[in-house]
């Protein structure tokens, strides 16, 4: 199934690396804190996404997603997420989240 998937990326980064099912995204950059994209992602049950950051320890940082459907505009999904850069200067992140579940 065909999502439209808006992500926004905040934080003081020196590098994001964005996968959505295991595909790199190409994001923009504001210049100053903000990362973003707009995707169509073929999904099959669970999104799959990859999120890598490099910046300095102590660095807080977060992830929005914002899911719909071309096709169906009672749709709606948030996903959110904040961390904090604390060892190595990298965080990670995985998630594997489920779109069939409605939210509206």
């Amino acid at each position: 199934m065909i999502y439209k998937i808006e992500t926004t990326i905040t934080g003081t980064m020196f590098d994001v690396r964005y996968f959505l099912e295991g595909n790199e995204v190409h994001l923009a950059y504001d210049g100053i804190e903000t990362y973003s994209s707009t995707d169509l992602v073929d999904v099959d049950g669970n999104l799959d996404l990859t999120c890598r950051v490099t910046g300095l320890n102590g660095t807080k940082w977060a992830l929005a997603l914002d899911v719909t459907k071309p096709d169906d505009e009672d749709y709606s999904k948030a996903i959110k997420r904040k961390s904090l850069i604390e060892k190595n200067q990298t965080k990670l992140l995985i998630l594997s989240t489920d779109l069939t579940a409605k939210e509206k």
